[in-house]
């Protein structure tokens, strides 16, 4: 919450409060006003004591929700990177291809504070067709180093996203040069060797990104997959 919304809030409570205190001492003292009687006074004193309790309500539970995390998509397209093979000899293979990646940032509702930002931020990926889960997997974010070992992909799989404006970018899939099907790209690739049931060849899939983190509750991103023969992938926000 701005600074000036939690002052017209604080300002709203103090004349309730006030309103409250005034209507109780008049009923306490029994000291009349004309035209009002007592029933009366007891009536606002109770309804204003009611409406400061809400507001106190509402203004405690903004505050919670702005030190909370919130997690929204920005922008998802397909574009040209290096694509680097480490092999379990430690071997690099260089190429180049499409990737399709979904970029991320974290918006919180209210006032920035530290504790708003998402810790250990991490993806589960989901491929579909026709509602089946065609295969899953943890992703990668692409501004990570590659992984240089099957034991690495454990501590490359997650991030810290601060409130401030800064995007995560999220490797998805690739479709290597000269290739049509799309692969995975993951922290646990370290292999060229083909895998039929890990390609994707047809030309629609739905994907879903779920993210979670330690101070954040899982929350799911639906897309629509594109991969026309001759032409760039697409991802397309559900």
């Amino acid at each position: 919450m701005d600074w000036s919304r939690g002052f017209f809030v604080g300002l709203i409570r103090l004349i309730v409060a006030v309103i409250a205190v005034a209507t109780l001492s008049l009923d306490l003292t029994s000291t009349a006003i004309e035209g009002i009687d007592s029933a009366q006074v007891r009536t606002v004193a109770s309804v204003a004591a009611l409406l400061y309790l809400l507001l106190t309500l509402f203004h405690e539970a903004e505050r919670y929700l702005a030190g909370r995390p919130r997690i929204e998509c920005v922008g998802s397209r397909p574009a040209e990177g290096q694509i680097v093979h480490t092999l379990q000899n430690g071997r690099k293979l260089f190429g180049s291809g499409q990737f399709l990646r979904c970029a991320f940032r974290n918006r919180p509702g209210g006032s920035v504070r530290e504790s708003a930002t998402a810790r250990d931020l991490h993806a589960t990926i989901s491929i579909r067709r026709e509602g089946k889960t065609l295969q899953e997997w943890s992703g990668r974010w692409a501004d990570l180093e590659e992984a240089q070992s099957p034991a690495d992909k454990w501590g490359l799989d997650r991030i810290d996203l601060p409130p401030n404006g800064q995007v995560a970018t999220l490797d998805l899939l690739v479709r290597s040069g000269g290739e049509h099907a799309l692969k995975p790209w993951t922290n646990a690739r370290f292999s060229l060797n083909g895998d039929p049931e890990h390609d994707f060849s047809d030309e629609e899939y739905d994907l879903r990104v779920e993210l979670a983190g330690a101070n954040l509750r899982r929350k799911t991103f639906k897309f629509r997959i594109r991969n026309p023969q001759g032409e760039p992938p697409l991802l397309l926000l559900d």
